[in-house]
């Protein structure tokens, strides 16, 4: 479940960096199987206008014609953005796509990450702006 209000949230943060890094050191040294096949996660299945994964943002509820002219001008920059950022192996590979604390299972010393539909091919940082 979601933290609570109020409730002390730097440890489960740290967790979470922790195991955060882990994932995306293991990323970086894993050999991708021939047959292994996930979503990607970049700027045109994300923020795109032809076909985003999770839907057009401009067909959202409460985007009217002032809200589109200004996201339309963020998503370009953004798309300018991570052009210039590219995708080397260093900063673009096997992401989780949902790393919060609602999806980790922390049990004393162990922890457990759930929850890998969305899990695909992205940028590492995508994990760290999971909502």
């Amino acid at each position: 479940s979601e933290p609570g209000i109020g409730e002390a949230l730097a440890e489960p943060f740290e967790v979470l960096g922790e195991v955060t890094a882990r994932m995306h050191i293991h990323a970086r040294q894993w050999k991708r199987p021939s047959w292994f096949t996930r979503h990607v996660w970049d700027f045109e299945t994300s923020l795109g206008e032809e076909n985003p994964h999770w839907g057009r943002w401009r067909d959202g509820m409460g985007v009217d014609a002032a809200k589109a002219k200004l996201f339309g001008r963020t998503a370009e920059l953004i798309c300018r953005r991570l052009a210039a950022f590219g995708k080397g192996h260093d900063r673009f590979g096997l992401i989780h796509c949902d790393l919060r604390l609602a999806n980790l299972l922390i049990d004393g010393k162990t922890v457990k990450v759930i929850d890998f539909d969305d899990c695909g091919f992205g940028w590492f940082m995508y994990d760290a702006a999971t909502p």
